[in-house]
């Protein structure tokens, strides 16, 4: 079987219990997880509670970001607004969700997702893609997205979260999607999770 890998952006401000839930819950069903900082200006990033995390990759010395499985965006205020405003983290996302593989973001990360412009033009028009995020964003997704109020939503290739207290339902999702349910299942079951993916 392929290996299987993701992409997390994580920048100064990244939301410390999104950013580790998920790196952690990947990595136990197997999916090579490249944590990749953004204008760090260090050797790590300081999540947005203090946190301190060693990315595997700096983005200005990442030479190739196209071999991977899917791209994730964790919230965080500080976080969010670095990843919105750098272009090269907007053109993975567009990139890889023009070509089906998986987006995933959670809490404020949606808003890098519409930065990116993430299904801007639907097929059929009409019908908007469907997500979620944390509640106080919710006025700024509404004019381009479908907006629900659960704690994850799934939409074709697109995976959103609301936050902190969703983040182990977010990355089990995220790793059913990539791994398959057996997978996912085993992890939610060895981390006694109540939430089966």
């Amino acid at each position: 079987m392929t290996e299987k890998s993701a992409i997390i952006f994580i920048a100064n401000g990244s939301e410390d219990i999104e950013t580790v839930t998920t790196i952690d819950i990947l990595r136990r069903a197997k999916v090579k997880v490249q944590v990749v900082g953004v204008e760090l200006g260090r050797d790590y990033a300081v999540l947005a509670h203090g946190l301190k995390v060693i990315p595997d990759q700096q983005l200005e010395s990442t030479s190739d970001l196209t071999n991977h499985d899917a791209v994730i965006i964790p919230g965080g205020s500080g976080g969010v607004q670095v990843l919105s405003k750098n272009a090269c983290v907007l053109e993975v996302l567009h990139k890889y969700y023009a070509q089906g593989k998986l987006v995933a973001a959670i809490c404020a990360g949606p808003l890098v997702v519409k930065a990116a412009a993430v299904a801007k033009h639907p097929t059929p028009p009409e019908v908007k893609t469907r997500l979620t995020s944390y509640p106080s964003v919710m006025d700024q997704l509404v004019d381009r997205y479908a907006y629900e109020d659960a704690r994850v939503v799934i939409d074709g290739n697109l995976i959103t979260s609301r936050g902190p207290g969703t983040s182990v339902e977010f990355a089990l999702t995220v790793a059913k999607y990539i791994t398959g349910s057996d997978t996912a299942h085993n992890v939610a079951n060895a981390i006694l999770s109540h939430t089966q993916p």
